[in-house]
């Protein structure tokens, strides 16, 4: 697989995420004048059709079994949840840290003691 078809993978892994996160949200807001039951509708049959577009590319990705990308997209998920809770003014604090972590991986988790268990 390409840089650039695993770039796209990974895209569409993100609209999935995106489209399960929405589903939740829309579940949390059920019972207050915000909630519409067609839109949930909607979006609930368009997570199955995105995966089957998918299925096929994601194990290729990260060359992982289908547990593993399991795991790895309910990880993406709880990291998304978790980023979303915090004040905004935070976000650039966690961006700038994933870059530290990108330049030098090792130096980052030995400087601030972590060990990343696979």
């Amino acid at each position: 697989m390409t840089k650039t078809e695993q770039h796209h993978c990974i895209t569409f892994l993100n609209i999935i995420m995106m489209s399960e996160t929405l589903m939740e949200a829309l579940e949390d807001i059920k019972g207050t004048h915000l909630y519409r039951h067609e839109l949930k509708s909607k979006v609930n049959l368009l997570i199955p059709e995105l995966e089957k577009i998918i299925e096929n590319d994601l194990a290729k990705v990260w060359g992982v079994d289908d547990n593993a990308m399991y795991h790895l997209m309910c990880q993406q998920k709880e990291l998304i949840h978790r980023i979303s809770t915090v004040r905004p003014e935070t976000w650039n604090m966690l961006n700038e840290l994933l870059d530290m972590y990108e330049k030098e991986p090792n130096e980052f988790l030995s400087r601030n003691d972590l060990v990343i268990n696979s």
